[in-house]
């Protein structure tokens, strides 16, 4: 999903988890301009206007290979 919002000045990484209604055990991969930030601190990261955001579930699964 790709949007574009306005967002307060002071507005955070954790505030959009919120206005989007992300469930925090669903953001597992949070990053901000292809940099990672830890869930423990996207209420800390204060987001900037020009800042592109990503916001990925956890992934599950394997992948088995036979070795000959």
């Amino acid at each position: 999903m790709e949007a574009e919002s306005e967002l307060a000045d002071d507005s955070t990484m954790g505030d959009i988890i919120l206005l989007y209604k992300i469930p925090r055990k669903s953001a597992h991969l949070v990053m901000v301009n292809g940099v990672y930030i830890k869930l423990q601190e996207c209420d800390q990261y204060v987001l900037k206007p020009s800042d592109a955001l990503a916001i990925c579930p956890p992934v599950a699964g394997r992948i088995i290979i036979p070795v000959f």
